[in-house]
């Protein structure tokens, strides 16, 4: 059973779900029986059959998540990888825990032929020993079929370290030392799992093409016969029997044994190969050119000579190389390609984006130098020029490089406006403001001024912005813009009489300027009048000769800011039908769209703007985020850095990205993420504080400390900074430290960072009387905070006063309703308290109000099993297995639940399976009891 702190934040984050997801339903129960039945013919090898009963299974109940996953490994065992990755799919959309899916996933992708699919998999989700040596094998198993020895051996080396048993590990060795031509060493490792598995058909197969590779073709047959008579379709003994039937010419057998194979896997290559040779020699010409034409389709590719005839092949070839991050590959290419082609501004930036990625910013500056002389407008190469100096950290380099590019002296202020103007764009605001000022110093250009303007408006500087912008109207005090621009910040100034003369101004100055109209519309909107800002807007939109996608999208938000969703909707495509490159009408389109539960449309609206418009970083970006939400996380990576790519605020979108990245516990990529952010805009304190956040947890103090000591730089809020020293020495185990830095805090201000810190020092210190009189007091005048509420029953509950933590969560579930998470911690409790009945009550509830909480999901059917239902029990956990696969503590509630149903054999395996668990098993000492006693049986 999981710790109630464990569960609490768990349960915390279910509770908040449950405001925005559909929850699913109990599996029916009608699924059950065809399900057990299916994985006692999948036990059997009886595949068919199996596929039968799954099938049944979910036709009774399409949602139920163990036959999806079962139905995948038939179709593994079958050599079917298409329609498992199929199945894998449905299941990872069902929230099928990621470590279970990952392994049978890239089994799938292998048997298609996938091969950057394995080796790219995402690996966050894989935790353990044995599983990390199964992904390596397979991993390892995908470069021997992209011919990559060397890497090869290294994967298996390294599943070998995990699991120094591994009969598959061994065997890739020996594969690799076959496919060397190391026969002797091959066969030591071949040798090494025999004697672990003396019937192994995968070391016989191997055994075979040894001795096929001697010359001893009829030992070879006879072993590899052995194989085939263990398993009729055992693929790769059937081909290796096969090219011994042509060695020795008997060709017919050959293309029996082949044809097996082609029937059930038409696309694989060697069975392919080995029927063109084999109905060659037998002279059916028509067969070998069917079968050439086929192969040559499944093996499409083009030699070297054709692409530089063709010189945007090596492009495309660059361009894909790129995004499938082989970036030595895409450096090849695109030097052949601009070796032809030497003014492709598209090929010169992609060029230089790969040289960044390979860490060589000197080459990227050279190329992007060259970019700029070919096309000095592009704002995209002046966006990968800061880049690079950013990344050398030479930034004056930069400025230098601008005033080299218009031929500038040190007197011509235009090279610092145009440098600011980048800064901008990338937002870099107190940089640009430093320039301008400078620029101004040189020249007071009314456009140097109402760009210093901005640049503190985005830096939040309202009141210097305002100065700039008074200064400018006295230079032209007839412009409508720069009246818009005084409205706009005394606005932000909260100044709303001012603003309003002012945009009024603008208006009377320009009565077609359709911005000042917005913002007037914007101000009837905040003094609650909706229906005076829709007539205005209307108004005008009839006065114009033509559609306006401006005002139509500004008629769209009021009426989404007063919750009239349909009709803001209606507005949005009309602005988009007006205007199909609208980026902000699509965006609000496919906000209301999510909003509605339309994610496919949304995704497929997106894709298409895209198509069209493939430049816009914002709609890129927004594309990331619906990939994520349904869950193509692949997709949405890749997104990503599109959008990075096209974006001008790369400091933000790289903080979004990682965001993304630590969603599917990708803490390296995160990692790089934030410091990309950081590189782009060092005053970004959100990037700082997640970066911080992942060294805490990796309990890197050298580097976290780094960290805080920028942040420091960046706020003045000295408990907020003494909250997150205190929280990097109690990560870091340091409790003398951190418990000093709380009680510090504290004094300064009570404040709920610092109580719940030292509540965790006293706990880690078994404090446990300390704990509760600091949560006592503090929920004293904080009796809402509900976090702190549950902190004491969990530490009445590991002081052993469990009659005293029910009652407080009795009282609890009183105040602040039946809530999940307080339904569940209860029932938890009153298994401790050996009281069944009433733990499977306050379990029901929970499950009903949340029922599809992995957490929930175990207290209930534990609880069934506690009560002697282990028929209720045994569907739920099934269930439950499949989402968190590798919680050890779940496999021994299953285990004792199938015990009880007598099926000891399956009870041992997960019986197994859970006492190996790297992680810690509360019910340890029960688990090794009933081991015990199933050995004994």
């Amino acid at each position: 059973m999981a710790s109630l702190v464990k569960t609490t934040l768990a349960l915390l984050s279910g509770t908040i779900l449950l405001l925005s997801s559909h929850a699913l339903a109990l599996p029916d129960q009608n699924a059950d029986k065809p399900y057990e039945d299916a994985l006692a013919s999948f036990y059997l090898s009886e595949l068919n059959a199996a596929i039968i009963h799954l099938k049944n299974a979910l036709k009774n109940d399409p949602e139920h998540l163990p036959s999806m996953v079962l139905l995948a490994e038939v179709y593994i065992a079958m050599g079917d990888g298409a329609s498992a990755e199929n199945q894998l799919e449905n299941a990872q959309e069902k929230n099928a825990d990621e470590s279970k899916i990952l392994p049978l996933m890239l089994e799938a992708y292998l048997l298609q032929q996938k091969y950057k699919k394995v080796i790219n998999a995402p690996m966050a989700s894989i935790t353990q020993k044995q599983q990390l040596s199964k992904v390596a094998v397979l991993q390892g198993r995908a470069f021997i079929a992209m011919n990559n020895l060397a890497q090869a051996k290294v994967l298996f080396q390294e599943a070998l370290e995990y699991m120094p048993s591994s009969i598959k590990a061994q065997l890739g060795i020996a594969q690799v030392e076959l496919l060397n031509g190391n026969m002797l060493q091959a066969r030591a490792y071949i040798d090494k799992a025999l004697s672990s598995s003396p019937t192994n058909s995968i070391a016989l197969t191997m055994l075979a093409n040894i001795e096929q590779q001697a010359g001893n073709r009829i030992e070879s047959l006879k072993i590899i016969s052995q194989v085939i008579e263990l398993n009729n379709k055992d693929f790769p003994a059937l081909l290796t029997r096969a090219s011994l039937y042509i060695e020795l010419g008997d060709f017919q057998l050959a293309l029996n044994d082949l044809g097996i194979i082609i029937t059930e896997i038409p696309n694989e290559p060697k069975a392919n190969y080995l029927k063109i040779i084999a109905n060659s020699a037998l002279g059916n010409t028509e067969e070998v050119n069917k079968t050439t034409a086929h192969i040559n389709t499944v093996l499409m590719g083009l030699p070297e000579d054709i692409m530089k005839q063709n010189p945007v092949y090596l492009y495309l070839a660059g361009v894909i190389s790129f995004q499938q991050q082989e970036n030595l590959k895409a450096q090849d290419f695109l030097q052949k390609y601009i070796a032809i082609i030497s003014d492709d501004i598209r090929a010169l930036k992609l060029a230089a984006q790969i040289e960044l990625a390979l860490n060589n910013p000197f080459r990227a500056k050279t190329l992007l130098v060259k970019s700029k002389l070919v096309a000095p407008d592009d704002v995209e190469t002046w966006s990968l020029l800061g880049q690079t100096y950013t990344v050398l950290g030479e930034l004056q380099l930069a400025e230098d490089y601008l005033k080299d590019v218009i031929d500038s002296d040190k007197e011509n202020p235009q090279p610092l406006f145009e440098l600011a103007k980048l800064e901008i764009l990338t937002g870099k605001f107190p940089q640009a403001i430093t320039h301008l000022q400078l620029a101004k110093s040189i020249d007071a250009n009314i456009s140097f001024i109402v760009l210093l303007a901005e640049a503190f408006q985005q830096n939040n500087q309202f009141e210097q912005a305002l100065e700039q912008l008074d200064l400018a109207l006295i230079l032209q005090s007839d412009d409508s813009v720069l009246h818009l621009k005084k409205g706009i910040l005394l606005g932000q100034l909260e100044q709303h009489l001012l603003a309003k003369e002012s945009l009024e101004q603008s208006l009377k100055l320009n009565p077609n300027n359709l911005r000042t109209l917005v913002h007037l519309s914007r101000i009837d909107v905040m003094e609650q009048q909706p229906e005076k800002a829709i007539a205005k807007i209307n108004k005008k939109i009839v006065e114009l000769t033509e559609p306006n996608s401006f005002l139509l999208i500004e008629l769209g938000n009021i009426h989404r800011l007063t919750n009239n969703n349909n009709e803001a909707l209606s507005a949005y495509k009309k602005a988009y039908s007006v205007d199909n490159t609208n980026p902000n009408a699509l965006i609000n389109i496919i906000e209301i769209q999510v909003m509605l539960g339309q994610l496919k449309e949304a995704i497929t609206l997106t894709s298409e703007f895209l198509n069209k418009n493939n430049k816009a970083g914002s709609i890129y970006l927004a594309l990331a985020n619906l990939y994520m939400a349904d869950k193509e996380y692949q997709k949405a990576f890749s997104t990503f850095e599109l959008a990075v790519k096209n974006s001008n605020d790369k400091s933000n979108v790289y903080n979004i990205f990682a965001d993304a990245q630590l969603s599917r516990s990708d803490f390296e990529g995160a990692t790089l993420s934030l410091k990309r952010s950081i590189s782009w805009n060092a005053e970004n304190l959100d990037s700082h504080l997640k970066l911080f956040d992942i060294y805490l947890q990796q309990k890197n103090e050298t580097l976290a400390l780094d960290i805080l000591k920028r942040i420091a730089k960046k706020s003045t809020n000295i408990i907020f900074l003494n909250n997150l020293e205190g929280n990097l020495y109690l990560q870091l185990g340091k409790l003398a430290e951190a418990e000093k830095i709380f009680l510090a805090s504290l004094k300064k201000s009570q404040n709920r960072p610092a109580v719940y810190g030292l509540y965790r020092v006293y706990k880690q210190q078994e404090q446990f009387s300390k704990a509760l009189d600091l949560l006592t007091l503090w929920v004293k005048e904080n009796p809402r905070d509900i976090t702190s509420q549950i902190a004491i029953a969990d530490t009445l509950v590991a002081t052993n006063q469990l009659q005293s933590a029910a009652k407080k969560y009795q009282d609890l579930i009183e105040v602040f309703s039946e809530l999940p998470i307080l339904l569940n911690n209860a029932a938890q409790v009153f298994i401790k308290l050996e009281q069944f009945p009433q733990a499977l009550t306050y379990a029901k509830k929970a499950d009903k109000i949340l029922p599809d909480n992995v957490a929930i999901m175990d207290t209930l059917a534990w609880s069934y099993t506690l009560n002697k239902q282990a028929d209720l029990a045994l569907p739920i956990f099934r269930q439950v297995i499949v989402k968190d696969f590798n919680n050890a503590e779940i496999k021994y509630h299953l285990a004792v639940t199938l015990y009880q149903l007598d099926r000891k054999g399956e009870a041992k395996k997960y019986l197994k399976a859970a006492l190996e668990n790297e992680s810690t098993l509360p019910n340890r000492a029960a688990a090794i009891a009933l081991m015990e006693k199933l050995t004994e049986e």
